[in-house]
């Protein structure tokens, strides 16, 4: 695959077997699929309902399954599910997953990786009517990808898929727009700057997940949509639609608002702090960054990568920007000084995972269930039902504290945990009630750093 152009042209067409099977063949596989029967479907542990499963041979022992969904199914759950019976009936097999959400539009190629705890899926999901930059690069990167052995090619595309490949590029270009942005304020103190230029980056990063999801006003590209339209009218974005936006209209009511923050259309009223002014920029209200800037930041960044709302949690990762990076951006962006005097600094997400597991099994332990017990429970394993009855009375009255959350790498990964065991444990309410009653009742941070404390609001908002 030569260019960006070409890989995007291939992920568009990736909305029938057809254009799957023409895509899997310039990553190396057969350019002809196998339809599997009903009977063969079920022998590999695969559900013989209404899917057509296809496979496709790759080199070696790597083989790509291919099916598509329709209805209330949702994608990235289906691929798990299915990512899950292969690893257990065909683990021998190096297993490449690409299905097509109908309903949704939305497109996946997954790699998978069998796992004590189940299968870790690596993925890209595109819309292949929205096919970004970063998404033509990873089919690039896939395209190109060798190994000597068919093991050695599929742990690079675990590599290619997985968020960190995305994440190298994108901080390297963040840091680029970041630094032109303080540049372009041209203030007395340089210190000044570049805080503002950090906080208004992470406010549009911010308004990049709610796009993803079509919570400003239906409009995907909302962002770049004003950007365009403010410049075929004279230019002053920053003044003319992020002042009004931020500040008359995200952080106030709906009924509150006056007619030029309504002419936005359907926005989200988020009482959070990150959408109020600071006393940085009181003090420099009359500074504005230049569209040449916020245009940069745009090219660059903005709409050149995918968002997701999805964090990277130990099962499934994405060849995209998830919240979690706000937190990374916010962190290896601050001055070294800064850093220094506050401690911030990265928790790399296996910390997070070893500490949260054994935080959680000794705090939820106790006569009748062990702390080892626990952890088999938080890796899906099933306990008796007196344990079970146990483990939700420890549930209910736990309550967990960082005293030094930062942007909150603990704090998400606990409510993934408890949310997740909760539900193995029988809980009947949908994932989201549990998550707002484990946020409302057991989970609390503190932070020195008021910004970090926005934005781990904001990931566990998202």
């Amino acid at each position: 695959m030569q260019s960006l152009v070409a890989a995007a042209r291939f992920l568009q067409d990736a909305t029938s077997l057809e254009g799957i099977t023409r895509l899997l063949a310039q990553l190396g596989f057969d350019s002809r699929s196998i339809a599997l029967t009903k009977e063969e479907a079920a022998s590999i542990g695969l559900p013989a309902k209404d899917n057509c499963f296809t496979i496709t041979q790759g080199k070696d022992s790597r083989r790509a399954l291919t099916f598509a969904i329709s209805g209330e199914s949702e994608l990235r759950p289906e691929i798990s599910r299915v990512a899950n019976r292969l690893a257990a009936r065909a683990p021998h097999l190096l297993w490449v997953i690409t299905a097509f959400d109908q309903k949704r539009e939305e497109f996946a190629v997954a790699a998978t990786e069998p796992r004590k705890s189940g299968a870790r899926v690596v993925a890209l999901v595109a819309k292949p009517h929205q096919i970004v930059d970063s998404d033509a690069e990873t089919i690039c990167a896939l395209a190109a990808a060798t190994g000597d052995s068919d093991m050695l090619l599929h742990a690079r595309w675990l590599d290619i898929l997985g968020r960190d490949s995305v994440g190298r590029r994108f901080f390297k270009a963040l840091e680029a727009c970041v630094s032109k942005l303080a540049t372009d304020l041209r203030l007395a103190s340089p210190t000044d700057a570049s805080e503002l230029a950090l906080l208004y980056t992470s406010r549009l990063l911010f308004l990049s997940f709610l796009e993803t999801k079509g919570w400003l006003d239906g409009d995907h590209g909302f962002l770049g949509n004003r950007y365009a339209d403010c410049m075929v009218q004279g230019g002053g974005y920053h003044r003319r639609v992020l002042t009004p936006l931020f500040f008359g209209t995200l952080n106030t009511e709906p009924k509150n608002r006056a007619g030029r923050a309504n002419a936005f259309g359907r926005i989200p009223f988020l009482n959070g702090g990150l959408f109020s002014r600071s006393p940085l920029e009181r003090r420099h209200a009359d500074s504005f960054f230049s569209d040449e800037s916020l245009g940069d930041l745009f090219a660059d960044v903005l709409t050149r990568y995918r968002f997701t709302a999805r964090e990277d949690t130990t099962t499934w990762s994405e060849a995209a920007i998830d919240p979690e990076m706000l937190g990374r951006a916010f962190e290896s962006l601050m001055s070294v000084a800064t850093r220094k005097t506050s401690g911030a600094f990265y928790t790399p997400q296996a910390l997070v995972v070893e500490l949260t597991r054994s935080t959680l099994s000794n705090a939820l332990s106790g006569p009748i269930v062990s702390a080892e017990c626990v952890g088999e429970a938080l890796s899906g394993e099933a306990l008796s039902k007196r344990q079970v009855e146990y483990l939700i009375s420890r549930l209910d009255s736990i309550r967990m504290i960082d005293p030094a959350c930062g942007s909150g790498a603990f704090l998400v990964h606990v409510l993934e945990e408890l949310s997740n065991l909760r539900q193995r444990l029988g809980d009947s309410r949908g994932l989201h009630d549990i998550r707002r009653a484990v946020l409302t009742n057991s989970i609390f941070g503190v932070d020195i750093n008021p910004t970090a404390v926005w934005l781990c609001e904001l990931r566990l908002w998202l």
